[in-house]
């Protein structure tokens, strides 16, 4: 069966004729939305994503040389990890955790480079807010472009919806996000547009991640990570859930939007993940989730059923 929409191991293949596989890390980065007295945004712990080789490394790293050698360990681990499970050693560098590019810029350049010296990578990805994008920061950004093929920031939108991200705590708007993607593909860096499908909000529907897949397309996101509304522990949204003014979407809703997302979505732009694997112990609800792999299966399945494509509504 063809693919009916543009995925990330397609692109991975066809940009560099062999699949590249991420090497996340976490380089102890905070979160200005939490420092700030802020708050923090309504679905985020503290925990932040892990892969299964990072546990356990650099939990108490706090000084910068520290840091530096969980993201080595890290490293080493994830390589090993990879090599074993996908026969790969073709790897991209992902500083995965939190704000990654709230730091100085002297700092940021020790992390970054640090890790590099670990490589070869394919890529440098950094994940990040979109009101954590400066002049500086993509300069120095910008600088590592001879050391990978590709640098590339996931910048954190969620919602093209004003009101939505005022709700969810996220303290950026969308035309922060929309001079962050200028700045960065300015200077030749790819930007990734991390969004969450908020299926379960009260007046929430479809029709928001239709305007959010216009947006994408507007200010030409490289690539969309779509993240499911799930429920972690120790969150805003876990009372919200637990006092009844939210609810979590079923898989079939879930690929009901994902279906009107990617047909309002320009084909061009790569889809790098359509649901978010979140560790049972982490997770409040869904309790039990619809695996991956038949979350794709089914997708591919109700594209083929309609005669559907990514981009056919444009």
């Amino acid at each position: 069966m063809a693919e009916r929409y543009t995925t990330y191991s397609g692109y991975l293949q066809e940009r560099y004729g062999r699949a590249v596989y991420r090497i996340g890390v976490d380089a102890r980065f905070t979160c200005p939305n939490r420092e700030g007295g802020l708050g923090g945004c309504v679905f985020c712990d503290e925990v932040a994503s892990k892969a299964v080789y990072q546990e356990g490394v650099g939990e108490g790293a706090k000084d910068l040389e520290g840091r530096i050698r969980s993201v080595a360990e890290q490293i080493a681990r994830g390589k090993e990890f990879i090599t074993r499970r996908y026969g790969s050693e073709h790897f991209s560098l992902y500083y995965q955790s939190h704000t990654n590019t709230y730091d100085s810029i002297g700092n940021l350049r020790r992390i970054y480079q640090s890790g590099l010296d670990e490589g070869p990578f394919v890529e440098l990805i950094v994940s990040t807010r979109p009101d954590c994008v400066t002049k500086e920061i993509v300069e120095l950004l910008a600088s590592f472009k001879d050391q990978v093929q590709a640098v590339v920031v996931e910048l954190g939108l969620e919602s093209s919806d004003e009101r939505l991200l005022v709700r969810l705590g996220r303290n950026h708007d969308t035309e922060c996000y929309r001079k962050s993607v200028e700045l960065l593909r300015s200077a030749g860096i790819g930007v990734y547009t991390h969004i969450i499908i908020m299926l379960g909000l009260p007046k929430e529907d479809s029709s928001t991640g239709v305007k959010t897949a216009h947006l994408l397309n507007e200010v030409g996101t490289d690539a969309v990570k779509i993240h499911d509304l799930h429920i972690l522990r120790d969150t805003v949204l876990e009372d919200w859930y637990e006092s009844g003014e939210v609810t979590v979407a079923s898989s079939e809703r879930h690929l009901a939007s994902i279906v009107t997302f990617l047909r309002n979505l320009d084909p061009g732009i790569v889809v790098a993940r359509l649901i978010c694997e979140t560790p049972r112990t982490r997770r409040v609800a869904p309790r039990f989730p619809t695996p991956k792999q038949q979350i794709i299966t089914r997708l591919s399945a109700l594209l083929e059923e309609g005669g559907y494509r990514q981009g056919d509504l444009l």
